[in-house]
Formats: C-alpha cells, structure tokens, sequence
C-alpha cells in the first residue's frame, strides 16, 4: 500500500505532534508499507532510506517557524497544497493522511482524486484560534468552530488524537462512527 502523509508543521523536531507523527508513521513503515510524506522545509531529515520526505518550498521562506505564527503557516500550507496535487496527479497512492490543517485545503479538492483521504486531527480550529491569540471574539471562536466542523465532516474517517478533540466534534453533531480515538503518544 502506497501512503501520503501531509504534516503541516515542522517535520522530525522535538515536539509533541511532531514526535507523535514520527512514530506512527515508523510504525507504518514497520508494516511494510510505501510512505511518502510532504511537510514544511524546517525540521529534521531522518537517515531511513524507506521514508521519502519532500519539504516545501524546496528551501526555507522564513529564517524560524513556531506554533502560533498563522501567516507563515498560510504560506507554507499553500505550498504544500500544491506539492500535494503535483505528487496525486504523478504518484497512484491508496491512502492520503492529511494532519492538522491541511485537512482544510485538501476538503476543497479530494473529490478530484480516487485515494481514500484520512484527516488527522490534532486540534480544534476555535481552541487553536483562542490559545494563540488570533482572536477571543465569540463570534469568530463560532465561526472558526463552524470551519472547522463542516471541513472536517468532509472525511469519511478521522482520526482525533484527544478526547477533548473527539468530544467538541461528537458534540457539533459528525457522527460517531468517523470518529476514532488514537492518543497522542511519544516513545522515548
């Protein structure tokens, strides 16, 4: 089976979503399958021959990337968006992960592709709005709420790495059976 792994974040580094995406994709790789992963061009290579890591841009638009810096990470993900329908239209790939916030971008055109799409939700997008600061306005926390929920109804199958993750969307009415539970988990 061949998998495409986009990682909206900075891919290997010591952190918690980082780490806990290494090891589940090396458990992956354990299985025997083809992985192919697309990620920001900050982070760390990895010596395994098996895992094609391809950064995008090719080089690095910004000196630093940190959680939290929202406009950097528009720039990025649109590069990413784009190295991800170049990859689907050369590459035949059965499954497509898609982490985080790609799970936006990618809602807008997995109808044009046949792999199956698996969003990756490590977060909710009003948590995330608030924690870092973009806004407290209620009615923007709503908003970003109602993105988030509708986008990621879009899957057939998500995986949230929190309960509080899975709760908020029980809660916003997506039906349980896409929903599974896989914690974050970082092995050291």
């Amino acid at each position: 089976m061949t998998i495409l792994v986009l990682v909206p974040f900075s891919f290997y580094q010591q952190s918690g979503s980082s780490l806990s995406t290494y090891y589940r994709i090396m458990a992956l790789l354990d299985l025997g399958y083809d992985i192919d992963i697309i990620t920001y061009p900050h982070g760390n290579n990895l010596p395994d021959e098996k895992l094609n890591i391809l950064r995008s841009p090719g080089r690095k638009l910004f000196s630093s990337f940190q959680p939290g810096e929202y406009k950097k990470k528009i720039v990025y993900d649109f590069f990413i968006l784009t190295k991800c329908v170049r990859q689907l239209i050369k590459k035949k790939y059965d499954v497509v992960i898609v982490h985080g916030t790609m799970t936006y971008w990618i809602a807008l055109i997995k109808a044009f592709f046949k792999p199956h799409f698996i969003a990756m939700k490590h977060g909710n997008l009003d948590v995330e709005v608030a924690k870092w600061g973009i806004s407290n306005k209620k009615w923007i926390i709503r908003l970003a709420r109602g993105i988030d929920v509708w986008f990621t109804n879009r899957y057939k199958k998500i995986i949230c790495e929190h309960h509080s993750v899975m709760d908020k969307f029980l809660e916003a009415g997506i039906q349980k059976h896409k929903l599974s539970l896989i914690r974050i988990a970082i092995i050291s």
